[in-house]
């Protein structure tokens, strides 16, 4: 009863990985590796002809923007708000995979991390307002 309590509104713990996603996500693109850190993959020459600029998924940044995150007190969605972010995800016959959006075992600790702190957070100020 006092976890289902202590967990109810898991809000602030999310906020706080989302917060984190978004800036583990900018770090990927500016490193153009995969969640894992794994390098895309390089650019064809057709590709690299046409593209004003030798940056990989940020020729406009409209995806490098889109990256998003929702967080309330039971739920989180974190994802890429660009519908052609799901051909560079799965890649298609011309263009390979450049996975941006994943979750790694770093991942899921600092997740967990976040919500330890939470329910650490709600149980102390419990305390202090049951001592008053």
């Amino acid at each position: 009863k006092e976890l289902k309590q202590t967990t109810s509104n898991l809000e602030p713990a999310f906020r706080d990985f989302g917060i984190y996603m978004k800036r583990e996500t900018a770090t990927q693109f500016q490193k153009e590796v995969d969640p894992s850190g794994k390098p895309w993959e390089p650019l064809k020459p057709s590709t690299i002809a046409r593209k004003k600029t030798p940056f990989k998924l940020r020729e406009t940044l409209f995806m490098f923007n889109a990256v998003y995150y929702k967080a309330d007190k039971s739920s989180f969605e974190f994802g890429i708000k660009d519908p052609k972010y799901q051909f560079h995800h799965f890649g298609t016959s011309k263009m390979s995979a450049r996975v941006v959006v994943g979750i790694t075992n770093e991942r899921r600790k600092r997740l967990n991390q976040f919500v330890v702190a939470q329910i650490r957070r709600v149980k102390s100020k419990r305390k202090q307002e049951s001592s008053r």
